[in-house]
């Protein structure tokens, strides 16, 4: 076996062997994906007040590498399967990057007639919320419209020495609505793989310097 030979040989084998560890580190990394994703199924929602006195309702994301490593966790969460459900239903969409939410707000309001109106066929209690009336005559009726606001944040808290920590927020606008149940899933924006098959050019030596073209595995050391 000729020099050149053996030279061409080890290269192959030293590019298997780089295929093989990246195919393994790949599946070990998504195995860690569906655990980590698993830990944040029981998470609780956290509410506080901003500045403006309005209700805030916080979770941290889930995120996997891939639509499909979501879509495979099994759960008996009722919330977590819908949320899987609108996963799969916007599976096409929500590539690189995109999220699905869901949401439930449960709006409440109480009020009392006043003495005033205890002789009155009619009654109604108005503000930028609620829209409520009340009238008596050969029948009762009652009407109600609640209007509600929304904001909804995906956010990232960065620390020194542990993982970024993903969270959606959803913001009730309305003082008399209160978000009930609250779930994001997220896919994560891919990084950017060193390792790849395309053409190659550079030179060789066998004695001799001659220029080389061809297509193999290869390892991106520099981008540009």
């Amino acid at each position: 076996m000729n020099k050149k030979t053996i030279i061409v040989s080890f290269l192959l084998w030293i590019s298997l062997l780089a295929f093989i560890i990246y195919c393994l580190v790949r599946k070990n990394n998504s195995l860690i994906d569906q655990r980590d994703a698993v830990m944040h199924f029981s998470d609780s929602i956290f509410y506080y007040k901003d500045k403006s006195n309005r209700t805030v309702a916080q979770i941290e994301l889930l995120k996997t590498k891939t639509v499909n490593q979501f879509l495979e966790l099994r759960t008996k969460d009722s919330i977590i399967q819908e949320l899987q459900n609108e996963v799969r239903r916007n599976k096409r969409k929500i590539k690189d990057g995109g999220s699905v939410t869901i949401f439930e707000t449960e709006t409440k309001f109480d009020t009392i007639i006043p003495k005033s109106y205890k002789d009155s066929t009619s009654f109604q209690f108005k503000n930028n919320w609620i829209n409520f009336q009340y009238r008596t005559q050969d029948s009762t009726q009652f009407k109600l419209k609640v209007k509600n606001e929304y904001a909804v944040l995906i956010g990232k808290d960065d620390a020194l020495f542990r993982k970024p920590r993903y969270y959606v927020e959803v913001t009730n606008k309305n003082p008399y609505s209160e978000t009930k149940t609250l779930r994001t899933y997220q896919v994560d924006y891919p990084a950017q793989s060193r390792f790849g098959i395309g053409i190659q050019t550079g030179i060789t030596y066998d004695g001799q310097v001659k220029p080389y073209i061809g297509i193999g595995i290869q390892y991106t050391i520099l981008s540009f």
